[in-house]
């Protein structure tokens, strides 16, 4: 009797092993599967940060030749303002109305910028 159940805890305990083994054997697939998965996933991220940067470069440059252009309009704008008191002053002494119907603009401070010059290659 104790022969009989020796061999039959024997044997269920190989069942349990070979469940286990198997469950271990999906695990593992499934587990492979992820992986690939991630790695595609990191690819893609690599390639979409390569892009960003590409496009940040871009966009530097593209502020970077902005500047002239700001100090440019800036200039602009304090001589447009000169222009206008001139404008008011002219306007006290003529028979004539010389003013815009536009509202004055706002009064800003006048610039000292220079245009940052870029080097001659």
């Amino acid at each position: 009797m104790s022969v009989v159940l020796a061999v039959a805890w024997f044997c269920s305990g190989g069942c349990v092993a070979y469940q286990i083994r198997d469950e271990l054997r999906v695990t593992n697939s499934k587990l492979d599967k992820v992986s690939a998965q991630l790695a595609q996933v990191d690819a893609s991220l690599a390639e979409t940060n390569q892009k960003l940067d590409r496009s940040n470069r871009s966009l530097s440059v593209v502020e970077g030749s902005m500047d002239p252009i700001r100090v440019s309009l800036r200039r602009i704008d304090d001589e447009m303002a000169g222009f206008r008191e001139m404008l008011d002053k002219l306007d006290r002494y003529l028979p004539v109305n010389l003013k815009a119907d536009t509202p004055q603009p706002v009064k800003q401070a006048p610039t000292t910028e220079t245009t940052p010059q870029t080097p001659q290659k």
